[in-house]
């Protein structure tokens, strides 16, 4: 499946459906920064099929609630 391309900017203002859909479909996402790709917003699960790394129990865990922007 290929990931539907947007902008950070669109990425922000819709992404609480887009968190919606890679949840409930399994969609997957390309941001792009200036017309250039950036980060993937994808599934959990395919993730950790993909790279081999459970990441839920530990993120969760160590999750830090403010975001550092320094």
């Amino acid at each position: 499946m290929l990931p539907q391309i947007l902008s950070a900017t669109a990425a922000r203002r819709n992404l609480e459906e887009i968190l919606r859909r890679v949840l409930e479909n399994k969609e997957r996402f390309m941001i792009t920064w200036h017309g250039e790709p950036n980060a993937v917003i994808m599934h959990l699960g395919e993730y950790s099929r993909a790279f081999g790394r459970p990441l839920g129990r530990r993120t969760r865990q160590t999750r830090n609630p403010k975001l550092s922007m320094g």
